[in-house]
């Protein structure tokens, strides 16, 4: 019997139901939906995905770089700290939910309400759904994305940038866009900026991979006329293509010379089409 078997008879009361995951590592790095006092509840578990080398790099790469731990505990505690954090101030996301399973659970796990609705880059990939529809649904979302990125920089407060994101970690539910996966935060609060500039790309980033690019670059030029803070955007762009720091523009110069810079869905081609739309 495999890890995931043993993990969903230990939860068998609670029928669970394994939604997404890696088998890498632990195996226990996942996601399930779980039936609690009859209402459906999303269990997520942490657990290694890779093997210990590289799980070891990772953490060495995270600390050097401003993250928090890598480690599942630390990931789990850093998800509870900033789902609190978020919605205390007033930025969507799933709601804790209390859990305490007859069985000790042998990994670390935070539960959270279900979130009723699709995700964004299905939304905006959907073509029975008009296209100006979509496009609206976009620039609601990029008011409200630039009103946490704007609370993030006036604060300084690094736990209000997303480390992972994309589109694919956004739903739409109603008239809310609820904000998922949160389980690596930044720690420097002196680089918020730069940090809501890598998140920037990182959503654009997601756009380039999913939609051919002609699509991409009209959903990028939709975000570049709705987004506010154009210094921002711009910013966003330059941190790839001439970012100030004579050393990193070094290493980001040479890194654009390799061919694969240059393919769509690379963070440099996504920085070049921002930077045209921008100029459009």
């Amino acid at each position: 019997m495999d890890t995931r078997t043993e993990f969903e008879a230990a939860l068998s009361m609670y029928h669970p139901q394994w939604l997404d995951g890696s088998r890498r590592g632990s195996g226990m790095n996942a996601t399930w939906r779980i039936r609690l006092g009859g209402r459906p509840v999303i269990l997520k578990t942490y657990g290694s995905r890779r093997g210990p080398v590289q799980s070891i790099l990772t953490e060495m790469g995270n600390r050097l770089t401003g993250l928090t731990s890598y480690g599942a505990e630390s990931r789990c505690e850093t998800e509870r700290e900033c789902l609190k954090a978020w919605r205390e101030a007033g930025f969507p996301v799933p709601g804790l939910v209390d859990f305490d399973p007859a069985i000790p659970l042998p990994t670390p796990f935070v539960a959270m309400e279900e979130v009723r609705g699709r995700l964004l880059i299905d939304v905006l990939a959907d073509g029975s759904i008009g296209r100006e529809e979509r496009a609206s649904v976009l620039r609601r979302f990029v008011g409200e994305w630039s009103r946490r990125h704007a609370e993030a920089v006036r604060l300084g407060n690094p736990r209000f940038v997303q480390k992972h994101g994309t589109f694919a970690h956004v739903f739409v539910e109603g008239d809310r866009f609820v904000t998922f996966d949160l389980e690596v935060a930044h720690r420097r609060g002196s680089a918020v900026q730069g940090c809501v500039g890598r998140e920037i790309i990182c959503y654009l980033r997601s756009l380039d991979r999913r939609f051919a690019p002609g699509e991409a670059d009209e959903w990028i030029r939709v975000v570049a006329a709705s987004y506010p803070d154009r210094e921002l955007l711009r910013g966003a762009a330059d941190g790839l293509l001439r970012n100030p720091n004579p050393l990193l523009r070094a290493l980001h110069n040479l890194a654009q010379r390799l061919p694969s810079s240059g393919k769509p869905g690379s963070k440099y081609s996504t920085a070049r089409r921002l930077a045209a739309a921008l100029r459009s």
